[in-house]
């Protein structure tokens, strides 16, 4: 008769099954962990140009080109596009300059896990804070990083 219980050796058996997995799991993705994390460490650093002297620079593993600091003054006119990149997908964005200031900022597409609605705000912060410093939003850092490597990516172009 079932007494509602189950036995320890149906537990035991389960825990085994579980741990096997997870090792498994370990095992065939620490050769990509440790690529990511050389390849993290060897990729391109971008500084924010808006903000020379500014606090500790993004490091982004898409590679993009560096950025050199400057005012935004030295902004030209026009749209740029930029891409940032993420374990968790890529963001894509669109950039309008005017009068050396950025005007408008845009998610022009995103391939990100989560919907972009949960970094919605950061377009209106690049424009107020005139930078790629935005908030890293709790829950959405993976996106929100992209989105600073994507600003950042169309101000260097904005610079050249």
């Amino acid at each position: 008769m079932p007494t509602g219980r189950v036995s320890r050796s149906v537990v035991a058996l389960a825990a085994s099954a579980i741990t096997a997995v997870y090792a498994a799991g370990y095992v065939h993705t620490s050769a990509a962990d440790t690529a990511l994390a050389s390849s993290s460490s060897s990729a391109a650093t971008l500084t924010d140009p808006a903000q020379p002297g500014a606090a500790p620079p993004v490091t982004t593993t898409a590679a993009a080109p560096t950025a050199t600091s400057t005012s935004s003054s030295a902004l030209k006119d026009g749209t740029y596009t930029g891409t940032g990149s993420s374990r968790r997908g890529d963001v894509k964005i669109s950039m309008s300059v005017q009068g050396g200031r950025i005007s408008a900022v845009n998610i022009t597409g995103a391939t990100t896990q989560y919907p972009t609605r949960f970094i919605a705000n950061l377009p209106g912060e690049v424009v107020s804070r005139q930078s790629a410093r935005v908030d890293v939003i709790s829950g959405a850092t993976d996106s929100s990083l992209a989105f600073r490597g994507a600003v950042l990516q169309a101000l260097q172009h904005a610079q050249n």
